[in-house]
C-alpha cells in the first residue's frame, strides 16, 4: 500500500515513463493480441454447446457439449420424464411421528 501511494504522489511524466518500461518487453506481443481481440473481421466458430434444462420447480440441468451435432443428438434422445425423475431421490422431509 505504502508504494502505491509513492506511486500517486509521483509526476504524470515519472508515471507514464515508469509505464513505459515496465509494458516495452511485452508491447509487440500485447499489441498483436489486441488487435487480434479486437478484431472483428476473424471469423467465429462453434467452439462447445451448453443447454440448460430448467424445471417447473426451479432446477437447473446444465449439459456441456463439445459441438452441435451431439448437442442436436442428445436432443432428439432427451426424455423428460426420465431425466428428471426423482422418485429414487433420498426424501429431504421426513414427517414427525405423533406422539400418543
Amino acid at each position: 500500500m505504502e508504494s502505491l501511494e509513492k506511486f500517486n504522489h509521483l509526476s504524470e511524466l515519472d508515471r507514464k515513463q515508469i509505464a513505459k518500461k515496465l509494458v516495452a518487453g511485452v508491447e509487440n506481443d500485447l499489441r498483436k493480441s489486441l488487435q487480434t481481440a479486437l478484431n472483428e473481421s476473424i471469423p467465429r466458430k462453434l467452439h462447445s454447446v451448453v443447454l440448460v434444462v430448467r424445471s417447473n420447480r426451479g432446477e437447473t440441468h446444465t449439459y456441456d457439449f463439445p459441438d452441435l451435432q451431439q448437442a442436436i443428438a442428445f436432443m432428439q434422445s432427451y426424455d423428460e420424464e426420465r431425466e428428471l425423475d426423482t422418485s429414487d431421490a433420498p426424501v429431504l422431509l421426513m414427517e414427525s411421528k405423533k406422539k400418543s
